[in-house]
């Protein structure tokens, strides 16, 4: 059998993901002891298998030049990533320098205005009444504004009145329809109810007629009994 090729240094550095051999056992036993511990006493030692990052699962032939390619990926991806966050900082930096440009600008002026107006009485007046008519105006819009607000909501207030007494009189006016409808039909009910009884009445009158018309009839033809008939008075005179 031929003795197995003893890796070098940069080998083993390159197939354990660019660390030392002794600082990849010891991440290993780390990790394994980490996992075995999150399963609460099940240990299961028979078949146990300690997985490496995909990145670092180097292996075959080529795991020396994979190993290359990865890293070097790596490191493109970490510039990627420095750059953006430089760009974001350099975004900032701009936002915060023009900013305080932009105060100091303000600032400047304001002095500059007030030592104008320390040296010109009048010039001060006038910027004094041109800012007094500002503020004058500003207050006027803003009243106006108000009051525009406030006749706005006044006029929705009108409206939903409007609208609510529209809904209470037809709900008025559909009430009255209804009583009306119902004592219509009360008094229909009421008239056939009278004209039914009429009709029953009507009936009864005609059945008592016909019952003593029935009976009378019966009666005048019974033959009367003998016992019950007047003494026949005979004549024997020769006429």
């Amino acid at each position: 059998l031929r003795a197995p090729r003893r890796l070098s240094n940069m080998e083993k550095q390159l197939r354990w993901g660019g660390v030392g051999e002794e600082a990849a056992n010891k991440a290993g036993a780390a990790r394994a002891e980490y996992i075995l511990g999150a399963l609460k006493g099940r240990r299961e030692e028979a078949g146990y298998q300690c997985q490496l990052r995909r990145d670092l699962q180097i292996g075959g032939d080529n795991s020396v030049a994979e190993a290359q390619k990865l890293a070097k990926q790596r490191e493109l991806e970490e510039a990627e990533h420095a750059k953006r966050k430089a760009a974001k900082r350099a975004e900032a930096a701009k936002r915060a320098a023009d900013e305080e440009a932009a105060f100091k600008k303000k600032l400047a002026e304001e002095e500059a205005e007030a030592q104008r107006r320390a040296a010109d009485p009048e010039y001060a007046a006038k910027a004094m009444a041109r800012e007094e008519a500002a503020l004058l105006k500003r207050m006027e819009d803003e009243k106006r504004e108000i009051e525009a607000a406030f006749q706005a909501g006044e006029a929705a207030g009108m409206e939903q009145e409007s609208a609510r007494s529209k809904q209470q009189e037809a709900a008025k006016a559909s009430l009255e329809l209804l009583e009306k409808e119902k004592l219509q039909r009360e008094k229909r009910r009421v008239a056939e109810a009278k004209v039914a009884a009429a009709e029953e009445k009507a009936k009864l009158a005609q059945q008592k007629a016909k019952t003593a018309q029935k009976s009378q009839a019966a009666s005048n033809a019974k033959v009367p009994d003998v016992s019950t008939r007047g003494v026949l008075k005979m004549s024997f005179k020769k006429s």
